[in-house]
C-alpha cells in the first residue's frame, strides 16, 4: 500500500498542487526559506521540499552559504 492510498484510506485529504502554487516554488525555492516558501503555499515544509526535489529544484549556492554563516554564528558566538 503507497502512503498516499494509505492516506486516503484514514481520511486525510492531501492538498493538491495547482500551477500557480508550482510556478510560485520554481521561482522563489532557490533562496527561499523553505518553511517560509510552504507556508505561503499552505503546504507543510516537506510537501514543499518533496515537491520541489521532484520538479529537480535546488537551493542556491549563496543561499546555502548564507544559511551556513547563520547555523555557525547561532552556536558558536563570537568571543567578546
Amino acid at each position: 500500500m503507497t502512503r498516499a492510498s494509505a492516506n486516503v484510506k484514514r481520511g486525510r485529504k492531501m492538498p493538491r498542487w495547482t500551477m500557480d502554487q508550482v510556478a510560485v516554488l520554481r521561482l522563489y525555492y532557490a533562496d527561499a526559506d523553505t518553511a517560509e516558501l510552504a507556508e505561503f503555499l499552505g503546504h507543510s515544509h516537506g510537501a514543499a521540499r518533496d515537491k520541489a526535489h521532484a520538479l529537480g529544484l535546488r537551493k542556491s549556492k549563496a543561499f546555502l552559504e548564507r544559511m551556513g554563516r547563520e547555523n555557525i554564528k547561532s552556536r558558536w558566538p563570537a568571543k567578546p
